[in-house]
């Protein structure tokens, strides 16, 4: 039990780090100056969504393997 909910707070953790890294990329596609500015963030953005994906599917258990987060 305490190492579900450890295991559980630290998805949590890592789930609110990559909403909040998806944000922000959105924000730079949104508000971008140059076509190359929005590609770079066009990158992160999907780095990011894939990796949150990933960890969804570990937090339901459908892959075994913690997810490593994106290089920037």
């Amino acid at each position: 039990q305490q190492l579900d909910n450890e295991r559980q707070a630290k998805i949590n953790t890592l789930l609110s780090v990559a909403t909040d890294k998806i944000a922000a990329y959105q924000d730079m596609i949104d508000f971008a100056d140059a076509e190359e500015e929005s590609t770079e963030a066009e990158k992160g953005l999907l780095a990011w969504r894939k990796y949150r994906a990933a960890l969804l599917k570990y937090q339901k258990g459908l892959i075994s393997e913690l997810p490593s987060e994106p290089n920037e």
